[in-house]
């Protein structure tokens, strides 16, 4: 009796983890899926494998941070700039955020609030490539 209590709470355990794993791997897997597709210039597509994701799973920062990042890339930049400014009120230390508001902002020709924002992303993350780029196009514009 011991022994099939023992069984029984095992295969219970098991069946509770298994499926917690599995969602771990499709969304590690999906994410490759995705920043694969921005490699490769679809961002439709990569906007579409990231939403999925949300819909899963709404507080994943690494997929609302791609999808920010496919719209910006589709001159989306009110939604990119929103999907940015959601994982920065969860996570104000995140220089990646702050890069894509940044560079949201820029491109909607608010300059002086962009600087700002490019800036702090500078400062979580020194290298930062889309922050750099956004103050080199910013500089472009002021002078």
């Amino acid at each position: 009796m011991k022994y099939c209590f023992r069984a029984f709470s095992l295969a219970l355990v098991l069946l509770l983890i298994i499926p917690v794993v599995l969602h771990a791997e499709s969304r590690g897997k999906a994410l490759k899926r995705a920043e694969k597709e921005i490699r490769a210039g679809n961002f439709i597509q990569a906007e579409a494998i990231y939403r999925e994701l949300l819909v899963k799973t709404p507080e994943d920062k690494d997929a609302r941070i791609g999808l920010s990042f496919s719209l910006l890339k589709q001159n989306k930049l009110v939604e990119s700039f929103e999907q940015a400014a959601q994982v920065v009120a969860t996570d104000s230390m995140n220089g990646r955020a702050f890069s894509l508001l940044g560079t949201a902002l820029l491109r909607s020709g608010e300059f002086r609030t962009s600087l700002q924002s490019l800036l702090t992303a500078l400062k979580f993350d020194n290298k930062d490539h889309l922050a750099l780029a956004g103050l080199a196009e910013l500089e472009y514009f002021e002078h």
